[in-house]
């Protein structure tokens, strides 16, 4: 016990990033079966392995073998109940015929005994041991072992001729998940040769140890080819993380969900959503504009397919673009000007530039086809596309805003051709100059009357370099301002001017550009967005590429300047930011990462003649600590087959909420946990307050445990209150305001050295009154500027 403690306070006081382990959750279920190769007219016994992940399951499974011969199994069928975290062996009885030639394949469906929905299914080939090859399978079929256990999986190699060879051995490692491509289970080959005498049968392992940082369910295949006269023979066993190994596993950013997709998602400012509607709107290139079902379904590993058609069940519609979906704006609440009202959606298309969608149907019927509802006059065009808009460039990102006359604006970036730039494998070199018009001002309110000749033009706005992402900052019911990510050109920021008339028309007042920092690497601006954590958006934060995160101060009415850059562990290409002061960054094959965001009591303090720590601009290698001793890189969350471009942070309470990101072939629902509750970033200006401490004793704690607030410089600091707050693990608020509900006795113990500020109990129990359950929690306390953090341990 007092080892685990010592841990949990490690824990509480590292101050390092928190790195996710290249590993995806599995769904609820795996189901592992083995290959072989086997005699013709032989029966052999293998093993299906089932293992229910997180909860307990019912399931039905069914087993066919289908090929170049038949495989007859036995039993066919069957149910089975797993416990949560538990495995389950089936044995089943394989005969190959007589006549067995070539290869046939075991495949076995599981789905769930109550609904019938399918869950999963599992392959694995099956061969014919012909012309004297030797037999081959692995024995047991699975062997499972808790996360960082090294062992073997092992194979039986049995001769069937009547003398001695020398076979050759090669081994093989694949991950049969297709949401963990490429992770991989450390492991050696086995001897590249071995002898075996005629008849007889012996032993091969592969040297395997189950990954410490991969999850409960995770799995690897291990395939064994081994060579003889008579030609190759395959056997294919598997490897099972039957427990994870809990303090390898990440702490924050961890996955909670994930939706696949056919084409790679897209959108420069992550999924759009359609507000009342429990709606995603997933831009998805080529596959067009996807309709994903929000709330509670999204936290779950996919697929989820009862239908078995292939298709994630949460992908509730498809919008049909006869071009490049690249980011999506939502115009809730339109009103046409015949007076009808609907979400119109704004997409920049590509090539086709900006299309104005009616988003009032997003749902795919469950019966009829596509045309019968959305393609009425058979034009093969989807109807939901009001009107398309063509540009000169690639139309790459939209947003919106409503003039004062009440009229809607959209503004596109309009970058230049040649590759794309919401792509992870964007090519700024193969880019043709000049074919972009950089900014395009459109009255959608006049565009939207596609039956007339009706002018929309709102004015363009020329850009020196690529223009890729737009952000607007809005003022009350006056114009805003705009920024724009403008590739090599690093960053501008205009004043809109908006004259009144239909169409409106659109003015760009030069507030400045910067050039942005190259301490990291060649920087190119890719995204922007303004920090939300700044009373007025004073700050923009850009995603430049191989310069890392970088933040421009831009002061209304102000010149932009260049304050702080940030290395990170790849090209940034995509940011989010949240109100509680964090951003993420999508850094493409780096994955994600998370960002504490320096709050304007620090970066106000950055300036060319500051002193050092706030010299401007502040550069951060990775890692490097600053102001508050925490470098700004909070966590960060990487697999093998990343690809994140874009992403936002979903609404909600908490100390930072859920995070969607756009991962290739994938949606992926991010959570940060307990690791950014010990990082929440604080107001901080020089000079610094004295730091405030907290004591909890006993901790663990069993019935109650009294906690002690002090002020660490040994003075009694301010008289404002003082709020204590409990966390769980995955950063939910818990307890609000301890004192205010236990009561509290003022500071009274003074000593050499510290003050004591404030002595209350607490009895463990949450804002219910109800007795919370054993685990680790997080309780912070806050005096006006100051806090606190510290781990409690309940033991119940």
């Amino acid at each position: 016990m007092l080892a685990l403690l010592a841990g949990f306070a490690a824990l509480g006081s590292c101050q390092v990033s928190s790195a996710a382990t290249g590993w995806i959750p599995p769904g609820a279920i795996t189901v592992l079966v083995p290959g072989a190769t086997f005699a013709p007219g032989s029966t052999h016994t293998i093993e299906m392995t089932v293992r229910a992940n997180g909860v307990s399951a019912g399931i039905a499974w069914s087993a066919t073998g289908a090929g170049q011969f038949p495989l007859i199994l036995t039993p066919k069928n069957g149910t089975l109940t797993v416990p949560a975290d538990s495995i389950r062996n089936v044995t089943l009885s394989v005969f190959l015929p007589d006549t067995a030639v070539g290869v046939s394949v075991l495949r076995v469906t599981v789905t769930d005994q109550v609904s019938a929905g399918f869950i999963t299914r599992a392959t694995n080939p099956f061969y014919s041991a012909t012309g004297g090859r030797p037999e081959v399978w692995p024995s047991p079929s699975t062997w499972a072992a808790s996360a960082n256990t090294t062992g073997v999986v092992s194979f039986l190699l049995h001769s069937l001729l009547a003398g001695a060879e020398s076979l050759s051995v090669t081994s093989g490692r694949a991950n049969p998940d297709a949401n963990n491509t490429g992770a991989l289970f450390p492991g050696s080959p086995p001897a590249a040769k071995v002898f075996i005498p005629g008849g007889a049968t012996l032993t091969v392992n592969a040297p395997t140890t189950i990954a410490g940082s991969a999850y409960g369910g995770n799995a690897n295949a291990v395939q064994l080819t081994v060579a003889s006269n008579g030609g190759l023979s395959l056997g294919g066993g598997n490897a099972l993380n039957s427990a994870a190994l809990p303090e390898s596993l990440p702490t924050a950013l961890f996955p909670i969900g994930l939706v696949p997709a056919r084409e790679p998602v897209s959108g420069r400012d992550g999924l759009a959503e359609l507000p009342g509607r429990g709606l995603w709107l997933v831009p998805s290139g080529l596959d067009g504009v996807r309709v994903m079902k929000g709330g509670s379904s999204l936290t779950s590993i996919g697929p989820l397919d009862a239908n078995a058609d292939g298709t994630d069940d949460r992908l509730v519609g498809q919008i049909r673009i006869p071009s490049f979906a690249a980011s999506l704006s939502v115009v809730p609440g339109f009103i046409g000007p015949a007076g009808d009202t609907l979400d119109l959606g704004l997409l920049a298309a590509g090539r086709a530039g900006l299309m104005l969608l009616d988003l009032r149907t997003v749902l795919d019927y469950p019966f009829g086809t596509w045309e019968d509802f959305f393609d009425l006059d058979m034009n093969g065009i989807d109807d939901r596309i009001v009107r398309s808009i063509p540009l000169s460039g690639f139309a790459t990102d939209v947003a919106w805003f409503r003039a004062p006359s009440g009229r809607i604006v959209a503004l596109v970036a309009e970058a230049d051709t040649g590759s794309v730039p919401v792509a992870a494998s964007y090519n700024p070199a193969s880019v043709i100059a000049g074919t972009g018009a950089g900014v395009v001002a459109i009255d959608v309110t006049a565009a939207y009357d596609s039956l007339g000749a009706v002018s929309y033009a709102a004015g363009t706005l020329p850009t020196p370099g690529s223009a890729l992402d737009l952000e607007l900052r809005l003022a009350g019911t006056g114009a805003p301002d705009l920024a724009v990510a403008d590739g090599a050109a690093g960053v501008s920021v205009y004043h809109l001017g908006v004259a009144a008339g239909a169409p409106a028309t659109i003015t760009y007042t030069p507030l400045g550009s910067v050039a942005l920092s190259s301490a990291w690497g060649t920087p190119y601006a890719r995204d922007a967005c303004w920090i939300s954590n700044t009373a007025d958006s004073a700050y923009l934060a850009v995603a430049a590429s191989a310069g890392g995160l970088q933040i421009v101060r831009a002061p209304p009415a102000g010149a932009p300047s260049l304050v702080l850059s940030q290395q990170t562990s790849a090209p940034a290409i995509g940011l989010a930011g949240a109100g509680t002061g964090e951003m993420a960054a999508a850094l493409g094959a780096g994955g994600t990462a998370l960002m504490r965001v320096p709050r304007a009591g620090e970066l106000d303090q950055i300036a060319p003649a500051a002193a050092p720590l706030y010299a401007a601009p502040v550069t951060l290698a990775r890692g490097q600590r600053w102001t508050e001793g925490r470098p700004l890189e909070a966590a960060l969350h990487w697999t093998p087959g990343a690809s994140a471009t874009s992403l936002c942070f979903f609404s909600g309470s908490g100390p930072v909420p859920d995070l969607l990101v756009a991962d290739g072939l994938r949606s992926l629902v991010l959570r940060p946990g307990w690791a950014i509750i010990v990082g929440v970033a604080e107001e901080r200006t020089p000079p610094r307050a004295a730091p405030l401490a907290v004591s909890a004793a006993p901790n663990p704690l069993g019935d109650r445990t009294e906690i002690r607030v002090f002020d660490a410089s040994a003075k009694l600091g301010s008289g404002a209150a003082i709020e204590a707050n409990v966390f769980d693990v995955q950063g939910r608020l818990v307890v609000r305001n301890i004192r205010a509900r236990m009561g509290v006795s003022g500071g009274g113990g003074r000593s050499e050295v510290s003050a004591t500020l404030a002595r209350f109990l607490w009895d463990g129990r949450d804002d219910r009154g109800q007795r919370l359950s054993s685990g680790r929690y997080w309780l912070r306390v806050r005096q006006a500027d100051r806090s606190a953090t510290l781990p409690i341990l309940i033991l119940r």
